[in-house]
């Protein structure tokens, strides 16, 4: 009975190892991933913080446009719009400005069966932007073109699901193309030192 009792006491050197090993090896990771620059995505970075920015040419009530507008200001920026009289009195000092063309949806046929039916569609949206400061000759800027694309496998059998997973797919097509968007007016801004 004795032995039993030191016994329950007594804990061995191994179970005492492992959970320093696992504190030791954890620690050694996160230090390896902080020091090669590591960040979670979706973080949040101060570069369009307390900055103006005009989102111009697609319509204003578009969901790219809506949904932009959106993000910048999650992003801190301060979004503008441009008035359509009165501009002798609109002074925006160093605000970015991007010109957006309409974008463009497409599908092309990637595969066919036996038959001749499509088994696999891309689609991809596309956008022509000019980003530039306002007050800036937007004709002597070169557009930037930003595409994404998707592959959409078609099944004849579950037509009504994949018109829904196509749907998805066109909105997460949009995100990804706002995220694109949104990086390229970081990137602008910080080159510029706006």
């Amino acid at each position: 009975m004795i032995i039993s009792i030191k016994n329950a006491f007594n804990v061995s050197s191994k179970a005492r190892f492992l959970p320093r090993l696992w504190i030791g090896l954890s620690l050694l990771l996160l230090l390896g991933l902080s020091g090669c620059g590591f960040k979670l995505r979706g973080q949040v970075t101060g570069d369009l913080q307390n900055k103006s920015v005009i989102v111009d040419g697609v319509n204003y009530y578009h969901p790219l446009a809506t949904e932009l507008r959106r993000r910048l200001q999650i992003l801190g920026a301060e979004v503008v719009k441009l008035p359509k009289e009165n501009l002798k009195d609109f002074h925006p000092e160093k605000s970015l400005y991007i010109y957006l063309n309409d974008p463009v949806q497409q599908q092309r046929t990637l595969s066919v069966d036996v038959d001749g039916r499509p088994l696999e569609y891309e689609l991809s949206l596309q956008l022509d932007a000019r980003i530039f400061t306002y007050g800036q000759d937007p004709s002597t800027i070169e557009p930037e073109l930003m595409r994404v694309r998707r592959v959409l496998v078609y099944d004849k059998e579950q037509l009504l699901a994949k018109s829904r997973e196509k749907q998805q797919m066109t909105v997460e097509m949009t995100r990804a193309l706002i995220d694109q968007i949104s990086e390229r007016l970081r990137i602008y801004a910080s080159a510029n030192g706006l």
